[in-house]
This record gives C-alpha cells, structure tokens and sequence, in this order.
C-alpha cells in the first residue's frame, strides 16, 4: 500500500489505457471470430467477452474514482507535452504503415498476407513505446505480437491448416497480449485506489 494517495491524472491515464485495451481485446477478437465463424462454438468471443466486461467495470470504477478527485493545479510540464507528440508521431506512422501495406498487398495480390503484417506493424509500434513510456512490460507486448505475425507466416506458408486458422490464431494470439496489459493496468488502478 503506498502512503500517496492517487492524482488525478494517475487514475485518468490508467482509465484511458484500459479501456483502449477493452477496444483492442474487442477489435482481436471479431478478427478471431470472424475467421472462425462458429468452429470453435463461439467459445473464444464468451471467455474474452466475460474479460472485456471485467475491463469496462474495472473502467468505470476508475473513472468515478477520478471524478472524486479535485482537479489538481495545471503545472505546465514541457516533457510531457513533448512525450505526448512523439506518442501521437509513433501512433501516425503505424497507420500510415498498415495503410501503405494493405494497399501493397492489395495491388501484388498477396492479401492473405495482411493479418500477419497487420500483427507484426502493431507489435512493433510497443518497442518505441517502450522507450518513450520507459515501461519494460510494453517490449514483452511487443515481443509476442511479432511471435504471434511469424507464426502466422509460416502457417500461411508452412503448414497445411485452413485458411480461416492463421487469422483465428493470430487474432487470440493478440487478444492475450491486450488482455494481459489490460490486466495489468486494472490492477495498479486496484492499488491506487486502496488509497483512495
């Protein structure tokens, strides 16, 4: 138990993150699902439906606790502001990436290739964060993601499965690593709001 109650913008920043890894858990999963079509009898999208819920409860728990808070006195803090631009400079050029790789993939008739490509740009966008956040963690997500895209390579290219199973498997594979973080994050927001 730390003797600091939380900021404000400590249980805001931890509110934004969780529910972007609800989005994206949600976002891997439709991927997952839309592949499997009903083979796996919809199992996948009831478990990590059951763990998106948890993450909007976990959400609004933070929120309410933020709105409890008094607003702090904005101290202006020039390496945050420059911290966030380079956030929003990494988050650009990995939408630029995926742009200009669907297009490409699209026009060499290689289309099959996209959610592993897709996987390997969204892993590598956390290996900038990392630095930038100086969070550890963010290099593991990284780390996995792009297992997650080489596998899906070979499978497309190696192995002799359908072609709904690379999709399905790397959009699991993606949804554990979002889950994970968001995991993560719900609990330092439990530990913050001991204090609160």
């Amino acid at each position: 138990m730390s003797t600091n109650p939380p900021t404000k913008k400590q249980l805001e920043d931890l509110s934004s993150g969780l529910f972007l890894m609800a989005v994206f858990t949600t976002i891997w999963i439709i991927i997952a699902e839309a592949n499997l079509m009903g083979r796996d009898q919809w199992a996948t999208s009831g478990v990590f439906g059951v763990i998106i819920l948890y993450f909007f409860i976990s959400y609004n728990k933070l929120t309410k606790a933020a709105k409890s808070i008094p607003t702090e006195q904005i101290v202006e803090d020039t390496a945050a502001k420059k911290r966030d631009k380079k956030f929003y400079y990494i988050l650009a050029a990995e939408g630029i990436a995926i742009f200009v790789m669907k297009n490409v993939l699209l026009n060499t008739g290689h289309d099959n290739l996209f959610m592993p490509f897709f996987a390997l740009i969204v892993g590598l966008h956390f290996f900038p964060l990392a630095r930038l956040y100086n969070r550890s963690f963010y290099n593991i997500l990284g780390i996995w993601m792009c297992l997650m895209a080489i596998l899906g390579f070979i499978l497309i290219y190696k192995a002799n499965v359908p072609a709904y199973m690379p999709a399905s498997i790397i959009g699991i594979g993606c949804a554990l690593a979002t889950t994970t973080n968001g995991i993560r994050i719900s609990r330092l927001g439990d530990i913050l709001l001991e204090d609160v």
